[in-house]
């Protein structure tokens, strides 16, 4: 956990945190907003009465009557009809008294106003009614009863959980349903002025659907929101029931801690403890001096490392190995090692006249692992190693690939085990990529610093900051990197930059055309070899740049040839220098002028 000088405003969140955390119980009962049901609005019904005639009247009865209602047309001559029909309850006609039995105008008028008629006629005079149920401003409060009740809810959801705003606005619900109404009560009007024909109303419909289309579409983007919101709250109530009260209070406990850390009378108390510790690090260096004597009696027993240095030179991939690892008093009576060689199943001597012996028998390869091997069996064997710092000098000298690779690896090993590791060497690739498999291998969070020697005043030596990528930079990024910081302003020898211009259009087309263009080729060859260039050869591609390019180089070719010509750099004009460096740049950004 990390404190800074928010350290308070992280304790008042994990405070946060903490309450919502004891209330999990009555969190997890609360209850999610609820989407709307979309309301039946049915157009067809009514679009239906509208298109309806009397087609499915009796043919016959339907000309007789016409005809008949043709002669006596008025408004209200249809209904007084159909009362009429009421009153015929026998077989003479109740005005005149005449026998009605076979008239054949009378039992049109009984087919006529059938109970098909009747239903019809009930169905249009319910229509205005109908459509103050369907369309009318109670199913919009309706709707807004399912609002009104996610509203609370979901304000409550809001003070644990970031949650989008709802959008359903009833004003526009109202005015979409009274556009409907008045719709389709125009129609009825149209209507009820010729019951017996439909009324066209295509145009009125495809403008009610669009209307309710415009609802159901407030709705859905309103249920849409509502149901996004329950996803959400799902989320928090399964993380919130993960949530551990005892590592919320413990993280409470550790910034407390921290912030307590900062007080005077904490600080002095701090202060008291290095003391203490200082001391007790001089009596770990007695304590290493003791220690020391037991490594001693290590050494006398080199025996037991034979199967690890043999284990190692294994990995290195090497072709002999250690045997008769032992020590011995010979010389000057102190104890040292002494061990013989085995090269490809045969035993070699350390030291002998003519015979293949340790010198004559291994490459400086071979030696520098040998070596090495020992020096890596030794650190692993030691018990205090964590306290130790590590020192390799040149550990890739005479090795070749895959040797380097391992040792990289055995270097990273040690990393992880001692106190510190200092890498010691001459070549600079292997250094960056070391530096580069350590940096993979901790993650960053082991520190690495880079250093060499210089030379100082009195020809004394002294350590300065190594930049690694400008060690192993290739002559093409140097060139690149000199005329860019030249272009910023962060360069001022003008003739170094000058001197880089061709070197940089050069690489920048081997490069480009590899295989086409031969490394060792110059800028002037390429361009002859390009304007010669036919389909389909791509260096065909180059010839819009061969006239910029030869500008550029017949600038630059004075001083790439020149170097130490002062007349040549004092000619250079920063301002000119400058515009054929940003050219440059161009040819390499753009490919393009």
């Amino acid at each position: 956990m990390q404190a800074g000088s928010d350290v308070d405003e992280q304790i008042e969140k994990l405070e946060v945190r903490l309450t919502t955390a004891r209330n999990n119980v009555n969190i997890q009962k609360k209850s999610y907003p609820e989407i709307l049901i979309k309301p039946q609005l049915d157009l067809d019904s009514f679009f239906d009465i509208f298109s309806k005639t009397l087609a499915d009247i009796e043919k016959n009865a339907e000309d007789i009557v016409d005809q008949h209602i043709a002669n006596h047309s008025t408004p209200e001559f249809g209904d007084w009809l159909s009362q009429g029909q009421l009153s015929l309850n026998k077989s003479s006609c109740p005005y005149c008294g005449q026998d009605i039995t076979s008239n054949r105008l009378v039992t049109a008028y009984k087919t006529y106003f059938n109970q098909a008629y009747k239903d019809m006629k009930s169905d249009f005079n319910n229509l205005v009614e109908n459509i103050k149920i369907v369309f009318g401003e109670l199913i919009v409060d309706k709707i807004f009863v399912g609002v009104e009740r996610n509203k609370p809810l979901y304000e409550d959801w809001q003070n644990y959980i970031p949650l989008e705003e709802t959008n359903l606005d009833k004003v526009i619900l109202l005015n979409a349903f009274s556009n409907i109404r008045e719709l389709l009560d125009n129609l009825f009007l149209v209507k009820n002025q010729d019951f017996f024909e439909a009324t066209n109303a295509d145009t009125e419909k495809k403008q009610a659907e669009l209307l309710r289309a415009g609802i159901f579409s407030q709705i859905e983007e309103y249920n849409n929101l509502i149901c996004n919101s329950i996803d959400r709250i799902k989320v928090f109530k399964k993380n919130l029931a993960g949530e551990s009260i005892q590592k919320i209070q413990s993280d409470i406990e550790k910034l407390q801690l921290i912030k307590k850390r900062q007080e005077p009378n904490v600080c002095n108390l701090i202060n008291s403890w290095n003391t203490a510790k200082t001391e007790k690090q001089e009596h770990e260096k007695r304590k290493k001096a003791s220690r020391k004597e037991l490594d001693q009696l290590m050494d006398k027993t080199l025996d037991k490392y034979q199967a690890k240095i043999n284990e190692i030179i294994n990995k290195f991939g090497a072709l002999f190995q250690i045997e008769k690892l032992a020590h011995d008093y010979k010389g000057t009576g102190t104890p040292r090692s002494n061990y013989g060689l085995k090269v490809k199943g045969k035993s070699v001597e350390l030291s002998a006249d003519d015979a293949p012996s340790f010198s004559n028998a291994l490459s400086e390869g071979d030696k520098r692992t040998l070596a090495f091997a020992f020096f890596v069996a030794r650190i692993e064997a030691d018990i205090n190693i964590g306290d130790k710092i590590v020192v390799v000098d040149d550990p890739v000298c005479s090795l070749d690939r895959s040797r380097r690779n391992h040792t990289k690896n055995i270097l990273r090993d040690i990393t992880k085990s001692s106190a510190q590791l200092i890498v010691l060497g001459h070549d600079a690739y292997f250094l960056r990529d070391l530096r580069d498999d350590l940096h993979h291998y901790h993650q960053g969070n082991v520190p690495i610093h880079l250093a060499k020697l210089i030379r100082s005043e009195n020809n004394n030596t002294n350590f300065d900051q190594l930049d690694l990528e400008k060690e192993c930079a290739s002559k093409y990024y140097s060139s690149y990197k000199k005329i860019q910081d030249f272009v910023e302003g962060q360069v001022s020898d003008p003739s170094s930059v000058a001197r880089s211009i061709r070197p940089l259009i050069e690489g920048y087309l081997h490069r480009r055309f590899p295989g086409h263009i031969k490394k060792s080729t110059l800028v002037g060859k390429i361009v002859g070899d390009v304007n010669a260039a036919t389909s389909p050869n791509p260096l065909v591609h180059l010839k819009p740049l061969t006239s910029e390019i030869t500008q550029i180089i017949d600038y630059a070719g004075k001083f790439h040839h020149d170097a130490s010509s002062s007349d040549s750099q004092d000619s250079i004009d920063d301002s000119e220098l400058l515009s054929y460096a940003k050219r440059a740049l161009t040819i390499i950004h753009k490919g393009t002028t």
